[in-house]
């Protein structure tokens, strides 16, 4: 190979640098033109049956909600009782980022359980921002990763639970009064019911003063999903960072509860 001194020391050269840069470049817009113009489609037909099918409800659609506005960010949270919302939800920007590609979301599949691993072996892959939970390292590279692409105005998908929300030990409630309870239950808790568990210390980080955070409701019952969107909002920059994971929470128990 050859090689290029530098200041007496020895360096390779770098001349396909360029070229494989641009080449990842072209893989990366044929992953996202594949999913756009094919699995988005696709997944869209599916909604579509579902939905005619009476498998899925969706309340308080517009595509506007999904859209990002003076540069800001668009932090998509969303409850996780099931693995069929992590597939939903995206599709929900298609009518937006069809001929626009820089609107596509980012999704945040768990790097470890099987969903993850499916979408790293497919076009998904180049929109995805992967976690490697349980890897204290690997989460704070993502979580560096989802704030970097809030930062530039893109949009992130996000389960802030942390995994499943049957999974948590500590969970929060808001009863037919509006009050919000925190309690750890001896058994299974109750999924029908406006209950979310406990969010991740780590969704402080990502959120910043010049991202809107969106909010969605999800509720699943055997084959049937119910969606639930709300309104887009910011989050002061008066307000504590150790604050901010309550503050959602007690939005999405808030949304949750509405009519």
């Amino acid at each position: 190979m050859d090689q290029l001194r530098v200041s007496g020391a020895v360096r390779p050269r770098t001349r396909f640098s360029a070229f494989n840069k641009a080449w990842n470049s072209v893989g990366v817009f044929l992953g996202v033109l594949c999913t756009v113009w094919i699995i988005g489609p696709v997944l869209l037909i599916g909604i579509f049956t579902a939905r005619f099918l009476g498998l899925l409800h969706i309340q308080g659609y517009s595509s506007e909600k999904f859209r990002t506005k003076n540069g800001e960010g668009l932090l998509v949270i969303h409850r996780h009782p099931s693995m069929r919302e992590t597939l939903i939800i995206p599709v929900l920007f298609l009518s937006q980022c069809i001929f626009h590609f820089s609107r596509v979301p980012l999704i945040t599949p768990d790097k470890r359980n099987i969903y993850g691993q499916i979408i790293r072996r497919m076009p998904l892959r180049v929109i995805s921002i992967f976690i490697d939970r349980g890897n204290f390292m690997g989460q704070g590279r993502a979580l560096l990763k989802i704030r970097k692409a809030l930062a530039e105005g893109r949009s992130v998908v996000l389960a802030p639970e942390g995994g499943r929300t049957w999974k948590g030990k500590e969970f929060k409630t808001i009863t037919a009064k509006g009050e919000i309870l925190i309690f750890r239950p001896e058994g299974a808790v109750d999924l029908s019911k406006p209950v979310i568990r406990r969010f991740q210390e780590g969704v402080r980080k990502v959120v910043a003063p010049n991202v809107a955070v969106l909010p969605i409701w999800v509720k699943s019952k055997g084959w049937r999903t119910t969606i639930k969107i709300g309104y887009p909002f910011g989050i002061s920059k008066s307000v504590p960072a150790c604050e901010i994971p309550e503050l959602l929470e007690d939005s999405m128990l808030q949304l949750a509860a509405e009519e």
